[in-house]
């Protein structure tokens, strides 16, 4: 397969990166933060489910007393 080669030929080789003697260092970046090796539950559901616009009417259909 043609693209299989392009991407073989555009990787780097997989040897020296296995026999490297550092550590992999693992970042986080949540939309336009600045990435950080801290992981963040909270902050990954934020950005996979941003909150919807506010509503004003919730309080027409809403009863408190049920």
């Amino acid at each position: 397969n043609i693209i299989i080669i392009l991407l073989k030929q555009c990787l780097p080789s997989a040897i020296p990166i296995v026999q490297s003697s550092n550590d992999d260092v693992y970042l986080w970046r949540m939309g336009n933060e600045a990435p950080t090796d801290r992981f963040s539950t909270a902050k990954t559901w934020r950005v996979l489910h941003p909150p919807n616009p506010p509503v004003y009417w919730h309080a027409q259909i809403w009863f408190k007393g049920r």
